[in-house]
C-alpha cells in the first residue's frame, strides 16, 4: 500500500494541520510508505488528484486530509478525467473539515488515527454513488459527493464567502460563527424565485421556491439531515424544494427537520429519482459540496456514477 496524501492545511479552520501531525507520527512510527501534497489555493486539489493518478500504481491510494471541499475537489480531479486514467485510484479520506456531512452520511469516524487505522486495515474499496451535473446555460460539468444546491444554502455559500470577517474567525477558529450570521442575513433578505422540476415525463413549476437541494445523502450545512432517507450506496438522488411564503413558516418546517417530519409539509417537496432536471428563470446563487457557482440562470441534469472509496462504515 502506497498512500499519496492530499493535505489542506486551512480546512476546518486550520484543524487539518493539527490532524496532519497526529497522522504523520504514526506514519512514521509504523514505517508506512507514503507521499505528501499539499493543496495551496482552490482547485488545487483537483490538479493535484489527476497528476498522482496518472502516475499511480495497483497499490496507491489517494488520501484526501481536509474537509467535504478538498474531497469534492479531489473526486472532480479524477471523475472529469477518467476516461484518461488507466485504473480508478480509490480515494481514502481523513475527515478534518468544519461540516464533514459526508463522513457523516458514510458513518465514519471523524479522529484521525482512527481514520488512519481504518485505511491501512482495509483490503478493499467500497463503491460510492457520486452525484454528477451538466449545466447547460454554461456548458459546464461536475461531481459532487453531497449536494447542489439553488437559492437559500448556495447564497449563504456566497455572503459567508464574501463575508470580510471570515479570515478573522477562521484564525481564531470561529469559522462555523461567519456561516451562523450569514444564514440570518440571507434569511431574510433571499427572495423566492420561479423553478421547473422536470421528473421522467412530469413538470412541476414552483413560483416561490426558495431552497432547493439535490443531494446523495441526508446531510447538509454540517449535519442538517434535509433529506433523511437518501443514501451513497443507492443510485437514486433525492431533491427537496421547500417554498418560502414567510418566516414562520420557514421557521415552522426547520423545527420539524429533526424528526424528518418536514416532508410531510405541504410546502415541502421531496422527490427520488435516477435523474432529474432543474431549470430557473431568474439569476440565483449556486453550490456544489459548498463550492460557489456564482449567480446565474440554471438549466441543471443530474444523476450519480459510481466510484470506489477506501473508508470503512462504523455501523
Amino acid at each position: 500500500m502506497f498512500l499519496n496524501i492530499i493535505l489542506n492545511n486551512t480546512a476546518g479552520s486550520g484543524n487539518a494541520r493539527h490532524s496532519w501531525e497526529i497522522v504523520q507520527a504514526e506514519l512514521e512510527k509504523r514505517h508506512v510508505r507514503y507521499e505528501l501534497k499539499v493543496s495551496k489555493y482552490s482547485g488545487h486539489a483537483e490538479k493535484i488528484a489527476l497528476q498522482l493518478a496518472k502516475k499511480a500504481t495497483p497499490d496507491s491510494i489517494i488520501v484526501v486530509l481536509g474537509g467535504d471541499g478538498t474531497l469534492h475537489e479531489v473526486v472532480n480531479g479524477l471523475l472529469k478525467h477518467r476516461r484518461e486514467l488507466p485504473f480508478d485510484v480509490p480515494v481514502g479520506y481523513i475527515p478534518s473539515g468544519s461540516g464533514n456531512d459526508f463522513a457523516t452520511a458514510s458513518k465514519m469516524t471523524t479522529d484521525p488515527l482512527t481514520a488512519l487505522e481504518d485505511i491501512l486495515s482495509l483490503t478493499e474499496p467500497t463503491t460510492i454513488n457520486v452525484g454528477y451535473y451538466e449545466e447547460a446555460m454554461r456548458h459546464e460539468r461536475g461531481f459532487f459527493v453531497n449536494n447542489i444546491g439553488v437559492g437559500f444554502d448556495a447564497a449563504i455559500v456566497s455572503r459567508t464567502n464574501s463575508a470580510t470577517s471570515k479570515k478573522a474567525l477562521n484564525k481564531l477558529h470561529l469559522g462555523s460563527l461567519s456561516y451562523v450570521f450569514s444564514l440570518i442575513g440571507v434569511l431574510f433578505h433571499q427572495d423566492s424565485f420561479q423553478l421547473m422540476v422536470h421528473n421522467r415525463n412530469n413538470h412541476d413549476i414552483y413560483q416561490k421556491a426558495f431552497l432547493v437541494t439535490t443531494s446523495n445523502h441526508p446531510y447538509f450545512g454540517g449535519g442538517v439531515p434535509i433529506l433523511p432517507n437518501a443514501n451513497v450506496h443507492d443510485p437514486d438522488l433525492e431533491l427537496i424544494v421547500i417554498e418560502r411564503h414567510n418566516w414562520l413558516i420557514l421557521l415552522w418546517i426547520a423545527l420539524f427537520i429533526p424528526s424528518g417530519k418536514h416532508l410531510n409539509s405541504h410546502w415541502v417537496h421531496h422527490y427520488k429519482s435516477s435523474s432529474v432536471r432543474l431549470t430557473t428563470s431568474s439569476l440565483e446563487f449556486g453550490q456544489s459540496d459548498g463550492e460557489e457557482m456564482g449567480s446565474r440562470f440554471f438549466d441543471l441534469s443530474m444523476n450519480t456514477v459510481q466510484y470506489p472509496f477506501w473508508i470503512k462504515s462504523r455501523k
